[in-house]
């Protein structure tokens, strides 16, 4: 693969993690939102982790946008499930992978790794204008849809304007990231998903109204699997 499409940076004296793109429309200089998607052992763990590893997040420009825990499940399979959703926005994956390097964070992702049970990742890119940067309110309902297979990004945000939701964010995959030792063997960090909305209303009853409705109904059908439920804000 082209240098341009893959970056690495070395973890120790044995161990690498690289990031490869997926999107030849994107490249890996853009900046890219972090979609962490997971179950918890123990979330009030994991909530002094994200306190403590925000000091490395934003030393490399990133800034959390949204974390949320899902409380009901509307549409898809008990294995394409997690409990939390966490989105980061990093200038570029360069930045991400700086933060990788820092002691300080290397010591403080072990409270992640004691606090998280199954963890898939992928880098996103912005597929339409959302309010996920300036978004100051918390006391709305949010929906999450996972999805893989066709981009169905622009038909779902279509059908919740017509119902009275907005799009927080919506985005594809846009790069990959692995680990592995430096003589070359690696392995992809688990990824669910292709593509990714995150919808907010006034009420969660509209969601209710959307997601049964034949023409949403349609949409998933196009895709290879998709995953819907509601989820309450937690930042």
């Amino acid at each position: 693969m082209d240098e341009s499409n893959q970056i690495s940076v070395n973890l120790g004296a044995k161990n690498r993690a690289t990031i490869t793109s997926t999107d030849k429309e994107w490249p890996l200089s853009k900046p890219v939102y972090a979609i962490n998607w997971f179950d918890t052992k123990s979330l009030s763990l994991y909530n002094l982790y994200n306190r403590l590893a925000s000091r490395s997040v934003i030393a490399v420009g990133g800034r959390p946008r949204f974390k949320g825990k899902v409380t009901r499940v509307l549409y898809g399979d008990d294995e394409d499930r997690r409990d939390v959703l966490l989105i980061v926005n990093y200038p570029s994956p360069q930045c991400f992978l700086n933060m990788l390097t820092s002691t300080y964070f290397m010591i403080v992702s072990i409270l992640r790794m004691l606090a998280v049970k199954r963890f898939t990742f992928g880098f996103t890119r912005s597929k339409s204008e959302s309010a996920i940067e300036k978004d100051p309110l918390f006391e709305q309902a949010y929906l999450v849809h996972f999805y893989r297979g066709n981009d169905i990004s622009e038909e779902v945000l279509a059908i919740a304007t017509r119902v009275g939701s907005r799009v927080l964010y919506s985005g594809t995959l846009s790069a990959r990231v692995s680990t592995g030792s430096t003589e070359g063997k690696s392995q992809n960090i688990h990824c669910l998903m292709d593509g990714i909305v995150v919808l907010q209303a006034n009420d969660s009853s509209v969601f209710d109204k959307m997601t049964m409705s034949d023409e949403y109904q349609s949409v998933v059908q196009k895709t290879a699997a998709s995953f819907v439920a509601h989820i309450d804000r937690l930042i």
